[in-house]
């Protein structure tokens, strides 16, 4: 009796979408706060975030595991605040380490992620928070507390 190869058409159909759509970058959430417009960029290892505004254009790495958005309120649109106290600054946090997941109920999923850090622009200029976070679960469709964005604005911990 000779050998018998079987494939299940699922696991060809993977591994034939994984070998034909995988980019050398992937292009995430293009979004446009006070005056700049910030594209994300993925390569599987880490996300960088493409900038042009009023200060010039550029590039920064952010601390996240890819794949990363942007959080959002509750109308889609990007969730930003911007505090005086701080230089003027405008906070945009983003989530990493994306993963769909059940939520307690054992029914619902979502996407959530346990990484967030902060682009912060102040008069036009664009840069990283030191602050990373790395122990929370947050879902960027769902929006996030206003205090997580004072403290990247402000460089914080939390308490």
């Amino acid at each position: 009796m000779e050998p018998r190869v079987t494939f299940s058409l699922s696991s060809l159909l993977a591994g034939a979408l994984l070998v034909a759509c995988h980019p050398a970058a992937i292009s995430g959430d293009v979004i446009k706060v006070v005056g700049v417009t910030v594209r994300t960029e993925e390569d599987g290892k880490r996300t960088k975030v493409h900038f042009e505004g009023p200060g010039g254009k550029g590039e920064i790495s952010l601390a996240l595991e890819p794949p990363c958005a942007v959080v959002r309120n509750h109308r889609g649109e990007p969730l930003t605040h911007s505090y005086r106290s701080a230089g003027n600054a405008t906070v945009v946090i983003f989530v990493g380490k994306l993963a769909e997941e059940f939520l307690p109920d054992g029914k619902t999923r979502q996407v959530r992620g346990s990484q967030s850090q902060a682009v912060l622009i102040r008069n036009g200029r664009v840069s990283a928070s030191k602050r990373v976070v790395t122990d929370g679960r947050w879902s960027p469709s769902q929006g996030m507390d206003e205090k997580e964005f004072w403290l990247f604005a402000h460089e914080q911990r939390r308490p």
